[in-house]
């Protein structure tokens, strides 16, 4: 239980940061270390103290194939320096710089145009443009968070829009990441722009209050996930979504620790840092480095200059660093952790501070250089970090997003100018 309350203290200090600076900007480094922090450390520290330990030792699926109490030493202390080398401190007024301004808004025939050539970028599949697609899916829904409509029904159905859309076509098509994803960005947007309007941190009990809320609300989709995708994927009887939830509803309880287990699963990336660290261990065979800077020359140097680029993505350091054998159709990936474990062993905690610390000025960098006639441009610099949110991503992946939306947003910035 030692290391599920150390988590918890953790998590609790950067909510309260995240809570306090959320009036004056979105705490961008606040956000990335909760991730790491419950996917690494606080995912499998409830998964030891509440399930079954002696099969958590053994290392069935989701849980930890290393000596669990060394694994949580490391990542709890992993996810407490990833922490304090993200916390941002910015110098600007940010608040004061965007309360009187007004966002350039997209009407309904823009959004609905962007977000088809964004669609049509995705059905033909030409790689070279696949970022962009991205992007502009991104436009569409900051537009939709920020729209504004003298008839306030109006404004709100609009906001609501995406969401009710992304719930329809994941029951559609078993894949909930996008509602998920959406979903954060829309609480996040949301608290951001009721906080600086009022000038106020929310309400303390409120703001727990909805974070509960939001883990009981992922516990659930778990559970709705796993019978929607019975459904489409393998063929079981078709029941409406009505009968889902009673059937969840009837099955488990919300204050029985059961229900939160394939939450939980789901959220713990330390089963794949506990399998590279076994491996590298094992073999003794560390990279050095070598990963990352592989890494860095996949994320600045476009494909089309370099046609044989390997692509940033989990299955191939899955073989190489773990023992672990994936389907066809499954994707996953060592991840920020277990990539750095893999090139300095226990010594990625100083190779994640450096990390933290590169993010860290990233942000300070763009928010500092904020003025007041760029709101739209303040509203887009998320989407620069989004790639670093789920811990999951190998840091190929993360800098290849990080780069091309540093530069989109910088193509922006003088744009604005």
């Amino acid at each position: 239980m030692f290391y599920f309350y150390s988590n918890i203290i953790i998590l609790i200090l950067l909510f309260e940061k995240f809570r306090k600076q959320i009036k004056q900007t979105i705490p961008f480094g606040e956000l990335i270390a909760i991730a790491f922090c419950i996917e690494n450390s606080f995912a499998p520290s409830i998964l030891f103290a509440y399930f079954s330990p002696q099969h958590f030792i053994q290392g069935d699926a989701y849980f930890i194939d290393y000596p669990v109490e060394k694994f949580l030493l490391f990542s709890t202390i992993s996810s407490a320096i990833f922490a304090i080398s993200l916390r941002t401190k910015i110098s600007n007024d940010i608040h004061r710089q965007l309360k009187d301004q007004q966002t350039y808004q997209l009407n309904p025939i823009q959004i609905i145009i962007i977000y088809l050539i964004g669609f049509f970028i995705q059905v033909i599949q030409f790689r070279e443009l696949l970022f962009i697609s991205t992007i502009t899916y991104f436009i569409v829904a900051i537009s939709l968070l920020t729209y504004q409509h003298k008839i306030k029904t109006l404004t709100y159905f609009i906001r609501f829009s995406g969401l009710i859309y992304l719930f329809f076509e994941s029951t559609q098509s078993g894949m909930f990441g996008s509602l998920i994803s959406g979903t954060i960005i829309f609480l996040l947007y949301t608290t951001f722009q009721f906080s600086y309007k009022q000038n106020k941190s929310p309400n303390i009990f409120i703001f727990y209050t909805l974070i509960m809320i939001g883990f009981i609300t992922l516990a659930f989709s778990q559970h709705f996930k796993a019978s929607t995708r019975a459904e489409i994927w393998e063929g079981e009887n078709v029941t409406t979504t009505e009968t889902k939830i009673e059937t969840i509803l009837t099955k488990y309880s919300i204050t029985e620790i059961e229900f939160y287990r394939a939450g939980a699963s789901r959220l713990n990336q330390g089963w794949l840092v506990s399998l590279v660290m076994k491996k590298s261990e094992a073999t003794k065979s560390f990279q050095y480095g070598k990963t990352l800077v592989d890494a860095i020359f996949i994320a600045i140097i476009p494909r089309i200059l370099w046609p044989d680029k390997p692509e940033a993505g989990g299955r191939e350091n899955i073989k190489n660093y773990t023992d672990l054998i994936l389907r066809s159709n499954t994707s996953m990936n060592i991840g920020t952790l277990g990539e750095l474990y893999v090139n300095f062993g226990v010594y990625a905690l100083v190779a994640l501070f450096a990390y933290g610390i590169f993010i860290r000025l990233s942000i300070t960098r763009l928010l500092n250089n904020l003025t007041p006639s760029k709101k739209l441009y303040y509203y887009l610099i998320p989407f620069v970090f989004l790639g670093f949110l789920p811990s999951g991503n190998d840091i190929a992946m993360q800098l290849t997003t990080y780069f091309k939306s540093y530069f989109f947003i910088y193509l922006l910035n003088k744009t604005l100018s």
